[in-house]
């Protein structure tokens, strides 16, 4: 293993716990409110720009001219749990793919998902909301980070694309290991980048402590579905340790830019 996929495979997994604060979650005295005073300074208001975001499509600004090159693969993701969530990790260097911004080669380390959304597309939020992580190592040997985000809402069909997560998520919060495939393109996502939709732009931060800034953010504007028993089993899943779901909640958009390009 190569010492780049190493950093980014020690990250994969506990994206949800780099920090140096106290124990946090997403309920009670140890929830979003409380995060800045449990010891996670960057969850406060002097990290201007914090995901996740009301997006008022009215606001954003023109065709962005920044080059983006989304190609994920069909490959093998392993299954870990933090914070009572299912996260699941790229399990071979190189092999899911990732996104080129502009100049910048990000690699796909992990998805994850949240319910309900986090962010919301001019006050709609959905039911579930999946953010595809990626990272790259800069030239002064530190990581910086993508997230490529869809929102999914509620509809009478399941989407069979989910099932093969969904059902490793299960296996690993029974305590076993658990692995499966998955061509994010063709199984979640590809239908939001035909010809007339849109992909949002802007500068944000991780959506759990410590909420590092300056991390890129691309948000598609086409909602997926998903049944409402699909929805329900997610959260129904993460009410074992979060009873209000394992989302935070809309923060304060203070004038950043937003961009975005048509495809």
């Amino acid at each position: 293993m190569n010492s780049k996929w190493l950093a980014y495979a020690l990250v994969a997994p506990i994206l949800f716990c780099l920090s140096s604060g106290q124990e946090w979650s997403f309920d009670l005295e140890t929830g979003p409110g409380y995060w800045e005073d449990l010891g996670y300074d960057q969850c406060g208001p002097t990290n201007l720009y914090q995901t996740p975001i009301d997006l008022i499509t009215s606001r954003a600004v023109g065709d962005c001219s920044q080059e983006i090159d989304v190609h994920h693969n069909r490959s093998a993701f392993t299954v870990s749990q933090s914070h009572g969530a299912p996260v699941f990790s790229c399990k071979t260097a190189g092999s899911c793919g990732g996104i080129k911004f502009g100049e910048d080669e990000y690699d796909l380390v992990q998805f994850h998902l949240h319910g309900t959304s986090e962010n919301a597309i001019n006050g709609v939020y959905g039911s579930l909301e999946v953010h595809f992580v990626h990272a790259r190592t800069r030239d002064d040997g530190e990581i910086a980070y993508l997230v490529f985000g869809r929102i999914y809402r509620t509809s009478e069909y399941d989407n069979h694309g989910f099932a093969p997560f969904f059902n490793a998520g299960s296996i690993a919060a029974d305590g076993n290991t658990a692995e499966f495939y998955i061509d994010p393109f063709s199984d979640m996502y590809g239908d939001a980048m035909q010809s007339g939709h849109k992909l949002y732009i802007f500068q944000g931060s991780f959506t759990t402590p410590p909420c590092s800034g300056g991390v890129q953010w691309l948000l598609l504007e086409k909602f997926g579905t998903v049944s409402e028993a699909q929805a329900a089993y997610y959260v129904n899943f993460v009410a074992r340790t979060a009873q209000n779901g394992n989302n935070r909640p809309i923060q304060p958009v203070n004038g950043r830019p937003i961009a975005y390009i048509t495809f």
